[in-house]
């Protein structure tokens, strides 16, 4: 909110529309028009039009009402990208038991005081 132009509070109002420019002529722009304009639009395309916007929010200083959502996205993203299966499972954190430690005879253990 700072780097707008109103950024006065005075002028500031929380309920205020937002206005997203869009730049016709970048690659990202111009991908995703053809191809919603192909018919071809599915859940991946709706999430990068979805993300594009949050980042411009994000980028113009002001809150996301659900972060999460972005997460999630920026995550399945990033999954399809290193070419992972988005929903492919966790593995499951395996926690082993360390060895019992042997108990030491209290004579072996004075003995080693007495030394020092």
């Amino acid at each position: 909110m700072k780097a707008q132009a109103l950024r006065d509070e005075r002028y500031f109002r929380g309920d205020q529309k937002h206005v997203m420019e869009i730049n016709a002529r970048h690659p990202l722009i111009k991908k995703l028009l053809a191809v919603v304009e192909a018919d071809a639009e599915t859940d991946e395309t709706a999430n990068n039009i979805k993300t594009l916007h949050d980042i411009a929010v994000l980028n113009s200083g002001f809150n996301l009402k659900d972060t999460s959502l972005l997460y999630e996205r920026v995550n399945r993203m990033m999954a399809l990208a290193l070419n992972i299966d988005p929903n492919e499972p966790i593995e499951e954190e395996v926690i082993e038991e360390a060895p019992a430690k042997e108990e030491v005879p209290k004579e072996k253990t004075k003995e080693k005081h007495e030394d020092l």
